[in-house]
C-alpha cells in the first residue's frame, strides 16, 4: 500500500520509542470495546456501518487487529504496520480509540514519530500507554523539554502515570539536569510506592548521579530491592562523570563482591576512573577481567584500554592492545596518537595520523586537534600548515574546537596574522575562541590587543570568565595601564569574581607591575585564602621595585610547605631571592631542596647559579655551573651577570663568547649585563663597542641596554652618539619607557646640554607622578639639585599630586647635597599637608640628613618616633655619626640598641671603642674590645 494513503488519514512521521523489554499491553476483548463505544457515544466507532469491502467473511475482530499491531511492534516492521493500518482503515476502525491507543506506541516503536503524533492528535481519549509513548518519542529524538511538556499535559488531563511514564520523565530530567523537576517526580513515585522497584530505582540512581548528586544517588541505590548491572553501572558512571574516580573504583569492587557481572559500559566507566587517577595496576587487573569475560573484541572497550595505557605513559601496552583489536575506528587511532604526543613522542604521533589515513580512515575534529597540539610542541610549522590545508579541504574549518586550536597553534608560532585570519573566519566566535586569541596576544606581549579584544567582547555582549579577566589584568600590568586595571577591578567585583584566588593573584600582580604596591598589598590583605602564588607574586612585585626588605619579609612569612609545594613555587622563590640578593634565604631554600631530593630540575639548578652569582658568591656559582650537564641560557646568563655585577666585566665578556662557542645564543639580557658591567667600571668606550657588536649580531636592544648605551654616551661625553641613539629611539625601537626618559635626561645633563634634557621631558605627552618622579631621580643622580627642585615646583603648578615616591626623591636629593632645612620642610609638608604616612625609607633619609648635619638629638627623637621598630642599619648610621661628631652619650645609646638585637656587630663595636678612646675613656673602650675578642 502506498504510504500517502496512510498520510491522508493522519499517519505521518516517526522516531523509535519504547524499550524492547517493555511488557506487552493487555489485550482488550471486542466486547469491552463495544462497551467502551457505548460509554462514549461521541466516539466515531460504528462498526455496523462499515461499507461492504473485499474482505474475507467473517470480518477481522478487534482482538485480531490488536494482536497484529503488537506483532508489528515486536518486529518493528513499518511496512507491515502500514499494511495493517490500511486494513483498519478499510473496515472503518481508523478512529477507534482503543485501536488508536495501540497504534501510537506501534508507530513510535517503528520509528514513525510524526505519524505517531498525528495518530495521537486524533485520539479522543489517549490512555497512559499512548502518553508514555509520546513522551518516549520526544526523548529518543533528543527533545527533552517537549517530553516534559507532554508529561504536564498528561497530568492536566488526569491520566495516571505508570512506572514506565516515570522512567521516561526521569530520563528527560537527567539529560537536562533538572534536579528540582526530577525530585518532584520522585515525590509522585513515592506516593505510588514505586521507589524500590528495580526498573524505577535504576533510573532514579542514574538521574541523581548524572546531576552530580552522588550522595542522593547512593541512598536510592541502597534502597533498590534488586541491584542489577544497570543499577551498579548508573552509580559508577555518575561517580566518574563528576570526578569521584576513587568512589567509582570502590563501587566496582563492591559490585564484584556481590557477584554482579559487569557489562561493557561498566568496564568502560571503571577504566575511565583508573585513567583519571593514573592507577595502572588496577587498570591492568580490569584488563584481565575483560579478557576473561570475553569483552576484549569490543571496540569501545578496546578504545578505553588504549586510552588508559596511553595516558598513563605505557605506550608499549597501548600499542599491544591497539594491534590486537580486530576493528579500529577513528577513536582508537586518536587515543594512541594523543598518548604519544602527550608523552614527548610528537613525531610518532604525527606518523600515526598518516598511517590512519593510509588505512582509509578519515580523521575527526579531535584527531586534528591532537595533531595540531603535537605540531605546537615540536614547533613543526610546515606540518601544521599541511594539516590546516586538510582541515579546510574536509570542511572542518568551521568547527569551533578546531578553529580555536588553529588560533592557538599559530599564536604559539608567533604567526599572529594567520591566527587572526582563522579567528575572523569562524562562523561563531565563542568564549573559547576569544580566550585562545587573547591568550596568544598575552603570550606574545601584545597588551594593547588584549585590551582591544576585551572591549570588542563587551560590545558583542560576551560574558567574561576568570581566565579572560586574568589575561586582561596582566596586559594592564605589562603596559602600566593602572586606571584600566582599576576599572577591571570594579568589573570583576560586580561580576562576583573577587573571591576567586586566581583573580586575586592576578590583581596583586597587576598593581605590582604598575608600581602601586600599596594597592597590591591591600588586595593581598583582603584575600580570604592566600596560596603560594599570592605570596610569591607579592614578593616578586616588591623585588621588581627594589623594595628588597619587603620582598624578603614576604618570603620569610610564607609557610615552608608553600615554598616546597611544587617545582614552580621553588623556582619562583629562588628567583625572588636572586632578584633581592637574599643569600641566606636562598641557601635555606637550597638546603630544603636537597633534603627533599628536588634538585634535579634544570631551571631550579640554573636559578641557583644565578642566586649565588648575584649575591657575589662567584666560586659557589661557578661550582654549580660546572656541575650542570646541560647549560641553558638561564645558567649562562646567571653566571655572566654575576661576574659583570661584581666588578669582573672582562670575565663576563669571556663567558659570553664561550657561551656562543657552545652553540647557546646569548640573549639581550646577557649582552645587557656585560655592557652594564663595563659601564660600572668606567670603561664606557668598551661598553659602546659591545653595544654596536650586539646590534651587528641581530640582537634587538631592550630597555636596559638602551639605558646602558645612553649612560655610556653620557660618561664619555659623546653628545653626537647620544643624539644618534635618541634618533634611533624615535624612529626605530619606539621605546617610550620612563627609565629611558630619565636616561636621556641623564645623558644630555652629563654632556652639558640641559636644554635638550628639558626638551625630552617636555615632549612627554602625559606627565603622571611616575614620570615626574623618574625625571627628578635622573636629575638628582647628576647633582642637578636646582633643576630637581624646579621640577618639584612644576609638579605642584601642574596640579600633579605628589606621592610617597616623590617626597622620597626630594629627601634623597636634599640628603645628597646636604640641604637640611629644605629636607625638613619637605618632610613636614609630606606628613602635615599631603598627609602621607612616612615609610622607613623616608625616616632613613631624614635621619641620615640630620646625622650629617650633626643634629644627633633630633635624629634620636625621629628614630624613637618611628611607627615601626628601627632596624640595625639606622642605629649603625647614628653610631657612625656619633663617632664623627664625638658624641659619647648618644653613641652609647645607639650602641646599646645595636647590641639589644642579640647579634654581635663587629663594626659597631669598633665604632664604639673608637668613640670611647677619642673621649679618653680607655677602660670603657677596652670593655668593648673584649666583646669582640670573646666572639
Amino acid at each position: 500500500m502506498p504510504m500517502d494513503v496512510c498520510l491522508c488519514h493522519g499517519f505521518s512521521g516517526f522516531i523509535p520509542a519504547f524499550p524492547a523489554q517493555d511488557p506487552p499491553r493487555q489485550y482488550i476483548p471486542h466486547s469491552m470495546l463495544e462497551t467502551r463505544g457505548a460509554r462514549h457515544p461521541t466516539e466515531p466507532f460504528i462498526a455496523h456501518r462499515l461499507p461492504s469491502l473485499d474482505f474475507p467473511d467473517p470480518l477481522p475482530s478487534l482482538d485480531s487487529f490488536i494482536c497484529t499491531l503488537q506483532t508489528c511492534r515486536e518486529s518493528r516492521s513499518l511496512p507491515q504496520a502500514v499494511e495493517t493500518l490500511f486494513h483498519i482503515h478499510n473496515v472503518g476502525l481508523e478512529a477507534n480509540c482503543v485501536l488508536g491507543n495501540h497504534v501510537v506506541p506501534l508507530l513510535v516503536e517503528c520509528g514513525a514519530f510524526s505519524l505517531a503524533q498525528k495518530a495521537f492528535s486524533k485520539l479522543a481519549y489517549p490512555n497512559e500507554h499512548s502518553w508514555t509513548s509520546l513522551i518516549q518519542g520526544w526523548i529518543d529524538c533528543g527533545n527533552y523539554e517537549n517530553a516534559l511538556d507532554v508529561y504536564e499535559r498528561m497530568q492536566q488531563n488526569g491520566v495516571a502515570a505508570s512506572k514506565y511514564t516515570f522512567v521516561a520523565v526521569l530520563k528527560a530530567c537527567s539529560r537536562l539536569k533538572y534536579v528540582d523537576r526530577g525530585q518532584s517526580v520522585f515525590v509522585e513515585i513515592v506516593k505510588e510506592e514505586l521507589e524500590k522497584d528495580p526498573y524505577v530505582g535504576n533510573i532514579l540512581v542514574d538521574m541523581y548521579a548524572k546531576c552530580g548528586l552522588t550522595s542522593e544517588a547512593y541512598d536510592i541505590f541502597v534502597e533498590v530491592t534488586t541491584r542489577d548491572v544497570v543499577s551498579w553501572t548508573a552509580l559508577i558512571s555518575g561517580y566518574v562523570e563528576h570526578g569521584c574516580a576513587l568512589e567509582a573504583v570502590h563501587c566496582f569492587e563492591q559490585m564484584q563482591e556481590e557477584h554482579v557481572s559487569p557489562n561493557a559500559i561498566t568496564f568502560i566507566c571503571v577504566l575511565k576512573a583508573c585513567t583519571s587517577m593514573g592507577i595502572v595496576d588496577k587498570g591492568q587487573e580490569i584488563h584481565e577481567m575483560i579478557i576473561k569475560d570475553g569483552f576484549e573484541t569490543d571496540v569501545m572497550i578496546g578504545n578505553s584500554l588504549v586510552d588508559m595505557y596511553a595516558r598513563c605513559a605505557l605506550l608499549k601496552e597501548a600499542h599491544e592492545v591497539f594491534d590486537c583489536m580486530p576493528i579500529r575506528d577513528v577513536i582508537t587511532w586518536t587515543s594512541l596518537m594523543a598518548g604519544y604526543a602527550e608523552h614527548g613522542y610528537e613525531e610518532e604521533g604525527l606518523d600515526l595520523l598518516v598511517l590512519m589515513q593510509l588505512e582509509g580512515l578519515s580523521p575527526n575534529a579531535v584527531t586534528y586537534v591532537c595533531a595540531l597540539q603535537a605540531c605546537c610542541s615540536i614547533v613543526a610549522v610546515e606540518k601544521a600548515l599541511n594539516i590546516h590545508s586538510k582541515i579546510v579541504k574536509e570542511g572542518f574549518e568551521v568547527h569551533p574546537l578546531l578553529g580555536s586550536t588553529l588560533v592557538d597553534t599559530y599564536s604559539s608560532f608567533e604567526l599572529l596574522a594567520e591566527a587572526e585570519d582563522v579567528f575572523r573566519g569562524l562562523p561563531v566566535r565563542d568564549l573559547v575562541a576569544w580566550t585562545t586569541l587573547i591568550a596568544g596576544y598575552t603570550e606574545n606581549g601584545l597588551a594593547d590587543k588584549v585590551l582591544s579584544c576585551l572591549d570588542q567582547m563587551q560590545v558583542e555582549g560576551m560574558s567574561l570568565d576568570a581566565f579572560m579577566i586574568a589575561c586582561s589584568l596582566k596586559a594592564c600590568g605589562n603596559i602600566g595601564a593602572i586606571e584600566r586595571g582599576r576599572e577591571l577591578h570594579i568589573l570583576l567585583v560586580v561580576e562576583g569574581f573577587e573571591s576567586d584566588p586566581f583573580i586575586g593573584n592576578s590583581l596583586i600582580g597587576m598593581y605590582a607591575r604598575c608600581g602601586s604596591m600599596l594597592e597590591s598589598q591591600e588586595v593581598f590583605d583582603e584575600l580570604s585564602a592566600r596560596d603560594s602564588i599570592s605570596w610569591i607574586t607579592l614578593a616578586a612585585g616588591y623585588a621588581e621595585l627594589g623594595c628588597n626588605e619587603d620582598a624578603l619579609k614576604c618570603l620569610e612569612m610564607m609557610e615552608p610547605e608553600y615554598v616546597l609545594q611544587n617545582t614552580i613555587t621553588v623556582v619562583s622563590s629562588l628567583k625572588v631571592c636572586a632578584d633581592v640578593k637574599a643569600l641566606c634565604k636562598g641557601q635555606e631554600i637550597h638546603a630544603e631542596v636537597v633534603k627533599e631530593s628536588l634538585e634535579g630540575n634544570q631551571l631550579m639548578h640554573s636559578l641557583l647559579v644565578a642566586l649565588y652569582a648575584k649575591c657575589g658568591k662567584l666560586a659557589e656559582a661557578q661550582e654549580m655551573f660546572d656541575e650542570l650537564i646541560v647549560r641553558d641560557v638561564v645558567s649562562w646568563t646567571g653566571l655572566i651577570t654575576g661576574y659583570a655585577d661584581h666588578g669582573y666585566p672582562e670575565e663576563s665578556w669571556c663567558y659570553l663568547k664561550l657561551m656562543q662557542c657552545h652553540k647557546v645564543a646569548p640573549d639581550v639580557i646577557a649582552w645587557s649585563a656585560v655592557i652594564a658591567g663595563f659601564n660600572k667600571q668606567g670603561k664606557s668606550e668598551k661598553a659602546l663597542v659591545l653595544y654596536a657588536q650586539m646590534l651587528e649580531q641581530g640582537i634587538l636592544p631592550n630597555i636596559v641596554t638602551v639605558v646602558s648605551n645612553l649612560k655610556a654616551c653620557g660618561k664619555t661625553v659623546s653628545l653626537d652618539r647620544g643624539r644618534k641613539a635618541h634618533s634611533l629611539l624615535i624612529h626605530g625601537t619606539g621605546f617610550q619607557d620612563l627609565s629611558i626618559t630619565a636616561a636621556l635626561v641623564d645623558m644630555y645633563s652629563e654632556c652639558g646640554s640641559i636644554t635638550d634634557a628639558q626638551k625630552v621631558f617636555d615632549a612627554v605627552p602625559t606627565k603622571d607622578p611616575i614620570k615626574w618622579n623618574t625625571l627628578i631621580t635622573g636629575l638628582a643622580r647628576q647633582g642637578e639639585s636646582d633643576l630637581v627642585f624646579r621640577m618639584f615646583d612644576g609638579m605642584r603648578q601642574a596640579q600633579i599630586p605628589a606621592d610617597s615616591v616623590t617626597f622620597l626623591n626630594a629627601l634623597t636629593v636634599c640628603n645628597h647635597v646636604g640641604l637640611l632645612d629644605r629636607g625638613l620642610q619637605y618632610f613636614e609638608a609630606m606628613t602635615k599637608v599631603y598627609r602621607i604616612k612616612p615609610e622607613s625609607r623616608h625616616y632613613s633619609s631624614m635621619i641620615d640628613l640630620l646625622c650629617r648635619a650633626g643634629r644627633l638629638g633630633e635624629a634620636v627623637s625621629m628614630l624613637e618616633s618611628m611607627p615601626c621598630q628601627p632596624d640595625l642599619v639606622l642605629w649603625n648610621s647614628l653610631l657612625a655619626a656619633c663617632w664623627k661628631w664625638r658624641n659619647v652619650e648618644i653613641g652609647r645609646k645607639a650602641f646599646e640598641n645595636v647590641m639589644d638585637s642579640g647579634i654581635v656587630n663587629a663594626a659597631a663595636c669598633a665604632l664604639m671603642s673608637n668613640i670611647y678612646a677619642e673621649a679618653g675613656m680607655m677602660e670603657e673602650a677596652r670593655k668593648v674590645e673584649a666583646i669582640i675578642a670573646r666572639c
